[in-house]
């Protein structure tokens, strides 16, 4: 009882692959240090320190394992950036490449804009593309959140080097500390930095 991983206090953590029975059961009592607690498994009396985290880590509401990752490309992969703000529409294409990494990988070429009256800032359209690929999200709303998705501030279409297409909407809903983006194959709405 002193650890806690009685039938009373301890969490269950059940392991399952594809068999009908979890492939290992165990009991999480009190945090025994920074990367351990203390365990019991089924029908034993032993307690264990295991290396599983601290019980915060299995402590935790059902929503709070949910994936706050809305978008996971790499950035290397995309060819093109088309963005839409009102009436303005702009298309961003990348470069031959320049080169290759010492790894032998090939270096993404420099994005330049289609039709471009003056000359571009290609480190700044990377770090678009490097934001957009890699955003995760602050909180998850549902698909009917108001954050003005009807009518997008604007809209940023990744293409893919296999072709593939990612769309993402910014929503016009304004707030100090936020934006509220939706991408094209999710329905939820995204509460994200401000940024």
């Amino acid at each position: 009882e002193q650890y806690t991983v009685d039938d009373q206090h301890a969490l269950r953590v059940d392991i399952w692959t594809s068999a009908d029975e979890p492939a290992l059961t165990f009991f999480v009592g009190k945090t025994a240090g920074p990367k351990s607690s203390f365990v019991r498994l089924p029908a034993s009396e032993a307690v264990y320190r295991a290396d599983v985290g601290p019980r915060t880590r299995f402590e935790r509401p059902a929503s709070s394992w949910r994936d706050r990752g809305i978008l996971s490309l790499e950035r290397a992969d995309v060819v093109e950036l088309r963005l839409q703000r009102g009436a303005e529409s702009l298309t961003f294409r990348r470069g031959a490449s320049p080169g290759t990494e010492a790894s032998g990988k090939p270096i993404p070429g420099p994005f330049d804009m289609v039709s471009a009256p003056f000359a571009l800032d290609a480190e700044s359209v990377e770090m678009l593309v490097r934001t957009l690929t890699r955003m995760r999200a602050g909180e998850i709303h549902n698909a009917s959140y108001q954050a003005g998705m009807e009518t997008p501030a604007a809209v940023a279409t990744l293409v893919m080097k296999n072709g593939d297409t990612h769309t993402v909407r910014l929503g016009s809903k304004l707030d100090e500390k936020a934006s509220f983006v939706q991408v094209s194959d999710r329905v939820e709405v995204f509460r994200t930095s401000a940024q």
